[in-house]
């Protein structure tokens, strides 16, 4: 799927939609703001499978090792940390 195909304008719609409805509750409920990030994940790796099931192997490295060295730079403010995660 590309950005220009027709399934995209599909999918696309109801991701906005699911985005603002928690975008709206997001004061409310403390839980929105990182259930949004969840869905945008997941509808990026969908995205992504659907173009080619192997990029989903580089994007998982590329998240996890992004995930990884926020948690250790947050844990020991290295700044070599964060140079060696770039």
């Amino acid at each position: 799927m590309s950005l220009n195909s027709f399934s995209f304008f599909l999918y696309f719609p109801p991701l906005v939609a699911v985005m603002a409805v928690f975008g709206l509750f997001r004061k409310k409920w403390k839980t929105a703001g990182k259930l949004q990030l969840f869905i945008l994940l997941a509808f990026s790796y969908f995205f992504i499978y659907t173009s080619d099931w192997r990029f989903c192997i580089c994007i998982f490295v590329i998240t996890a090792l992004a995930y990884s060295t926020g948690i250790l730079l947050e844990k020991t403010h290295n700044v070599n940390i964060l140079r060696g995660g770039v």
